[in-house]
């Protein structure tokens, strides 16, 4: 069993064998319920369930915006000989619409975008489909009945969406020959040469157009990431530390580097794009460092400039560390730090905080500027359980963790939610100006989920064993629980959802290391 959140929040769809139930999270009540194998048959019109074992690899809600609800769900499912891509629209009974694939799916991507008014759809009705071998990326409409063309030896098993601006999306790509129209167009642009383009797409209504491509200077290696800056205005390539970065239209409808440096090569780094008094600028740490930490900070509007920042770690105003004894995590202050060296692997910002992590280490970062002048200053650092996962929500830094769920808030670190297993994933939404959190949980059972609002919930292994479907009520597992929750220790144990750890602001500031030099 396994269960996939939707996009919006709202909706969860949990999968067992090839059917599939979609479930309201809020209230908890099932809308629908699918049975892929029965949909393929029906589709070929032959008797096949009992011939061909079909298995659903993934299952892929719709992209939406802030203030719309999910409305589809892609579901790929394969079999030895047989591959195709089922949309099924919840808000309607009826078939869903098969995709048949010559090869196996390996991930679907919804295109984000108004469609036409004589849409039968709400929200996306373009997708792209990714083959397994990576030889194509197929995108169809669910208004055309046919592939309306096919992007050669896609690079990275996605696309990038371009933040506030819908109607465009973008690919990489290699060259490649293919029979379709649109794709001798793009061949065009590609040239003969092996050299990977970034392919601009302009997303109208039903149908997307080749808009421009910018051809990369080298081979982008593994690790590479390309992202838009949070206002769709600027376009970064990072590649094992060497970044440059690139405008991504102009008025002659082309995009060409603008910032290029190699006197990082070779060593790991990991950045984020960072706002500061309404300026932009890229802010980079190395993937390994001890207690003090480097970071760099490329200005847009300065692109030759680096400012170099030191953060000493040891210096941060409040650290934490998760202890668990039985069951009953919590956080302990404490003046030193648990570790030494660190493998960083993400840096985020919000506005005002960055926040760093590792495999169970959070720092986060204040940023303060006083005009030309920008410091960056260790707020809080956390020592925790393996790291899942983070959000922000208005001036909350909620932390997804194995085993519990915490948020930092004006200097206050709490505990939100525990799991007994293991946490997979969650979803932040907001509705009626209060915060939720869905959680998918790993339970020897399979996946399942819950839902945290502002009140304290109770978190029993019954709540948790409702979730989930059993074939008969004497099951063995049930029967154990029961019994549990018949026994004294088993009251005992049961936990809050919401705890708090830390109640209390600290009150006292610790040495800050200088920070950054006058920004020109």
């Amino acid at each position: 069993m396994s269960v996939a959140l939707s996009e919006c929040g709202h909706y969860v769809a949990h999968t067992e064998g090839t059917s599939i139930s979609i479930h309201s999270i809020s209230p908890e009540i099932q809308l629908r319920r699918y049975n892929c194998t029965k949909d393929i048959s029906k589709h070929l019109s032959v008797s096949i369930v009992n011939e061909i074992v079909f298995k659903i690899e993934d299952v892929y809600w719709e992209s939406v915006d802030a203030s719309n609800k999910s409305t589809k769900l892609a579901v790929s499912v394969s079999s030895k000989t047989f591959s195709a891509a089922l949309i099924y629209d919840i808000t309607r009974t009826g078939d869903p619409i098969i995709i048949e694939s010559e090869s196996p799916i390996s991930r679907v991507s919804w295109i984000l975008g108004a469609p036409d008014e004589g849409s039968a759809y709400k929200n996306c009705t373009q997708l792209v489909l990714f083959d397994k071998y990576g030889l194509l990326a197929r995108v169809y409409s669910l208004d055309c009945t046919r592939v309306l063309f096919s992007v050669p030896k896609p690079i990275v098993q996605g696309i990038l969406e371009r933040p506030k601006h819908p109607e465009f999306w973008s690919l990489l790509s290699t060259s490649y020959y293919d029979k379709n129209s649109t794709s001798r167009s793009i061949l065009i642009d590609l040239q003969s040469d092996s050299r990977p383009y970034l392919l601009h797409f302009n997303n109208v209504f039903s149908r997307s157009a080749l808009l421009a491509s910018l051809e990369m200077d080298h081979q982008p290696s593994p690790s590479a990431q390309i992202t838009w800056d949070p206002e769709g205005r600027w376009l970064l390539f990072f590649d094992s530390g060497i970044p440059y970065l690139v405008t991504p239209l102009n008025e002659s409808h082309l995009a060409s580097p603008t910032l290029h440096s190699t006197h990082t090569k070779g060593i790991g780094w990991t950045f984020s794009w960072v706002n500061i008094e309404n300026s932009l600028f890229i802010a980079a740490i190395p993937s390994r460092s001890n207690k003090k930490l480097d970071l760099r900070v490329h200005g847009v509007s300065h692109l030759s400039h680096c400012y170099p920042a030191a953060i000493d770690l040891e210096q941060a105003d409040t650290i934490w560390v998760y202890e668990d004894f039985d069951g009953e995590g919590s956080y302990r202050r404490t003046d030193a730090l648990p570790e030494a060296e660190f493998e960083w692997r993400t840096i985020r910002d919000n506005g005002t905080h960055l926040v760093l992590a590792t495999g169970s280490v959070i720092v986060i970062v204040r940023r303060t500027s006083h005009g030309p002048l920008v410091k960056f200053d260790p707020e809080a650092y956390i020592s925790s359980s393996r790291f899942k996962d983070i959000h922000f929500y208005k001036s909350s830094i909620v932390l997804l963790f194995q085993d519990h769920v915490a948020v930092y808030e004006d200097g206050r670190l709490s505990i939100l939610a525990k799991s007994r297993y293991s946490l997979v994933s969650m979803k932040v939404t907001e509705s009626s100006e209060a915060r939720t959190i869905s959680l998918v949980e790993q339970t020897p059972q399979g996946q399942t989920w819950r839902q945290i609002g502002q009140e304290p919930q109770q978190d029993d292994s019954m709540s948790i064993l409702n979730k989930i479907s059993y074939g008969e009520d004497s099951s063995k597992v049930v029967n154990l629980v029961k019994e549990v929750e018949r026994n004294e220790w088993g009251r005992a144990a049961r936990r809050r959802l919401t705890e708090d750890t830390d109640t209390f602001k600290l009150n006292f500031k610790r040495r800050r290391p200088p920070g950054l030099p006058e920004l020109h």
